[in-house]
């Protein structure tokens, strides 16, 4: 079905054709779903809370975390642990300053899973 519509324009009034609108549908991009073990502790809590327990281990807050980082804000480190989708790039950037603060407290350091985050 075509539209029409009166358009003034500068070299005067004429009428306008609109091109039909085309419906797309896009695919949903597909996410791993969360882990609901059987237990009383599922797989997902296991992990967001093993990087919170190496974080208070450590004795850094979120903030002093987010601010070893290039780019991450608290915020960003609060949705990690809280089990929430991080980009790579973002997962990376917690593993580099955690293996940082283990290093300098002369602990071993950890891979990314050891931390279990939830990747896009």
């Amino acid at each position: 079905m075509l539209h029409f519509h009166y358009r003034k324009g500068y070299a005067g009034n004429h009428l306008q054709e609109e091109a039909p609108m085309l419906h797309c549908f896009v695919q949903e991009t597909l996410y791993r779903k969360p882990f609901t073990g059987s237990g009383s502790e599922s797989q997902r809590g296991r992990f967001m809370n093993q990087l919170k327990q190496i974080r208070e281990s450590l004795g850094v807050s979120q903030e002093g975390l987010a601010r070893r980082t290039r780019s991450i804000t608290t915020r960003t480190v609060r949705n990690a642990e809280d089990g929430k989708r991080v980009t790579n790039d973002t997962a990376t950037q917690i593993l580099e300053a955690l293996n940082v603060l283990l290093t300098e407290h002369s602990r071993p350091t950890v891979t990314l899973n050891d931390l279990g985050l939830t990747l896009y």
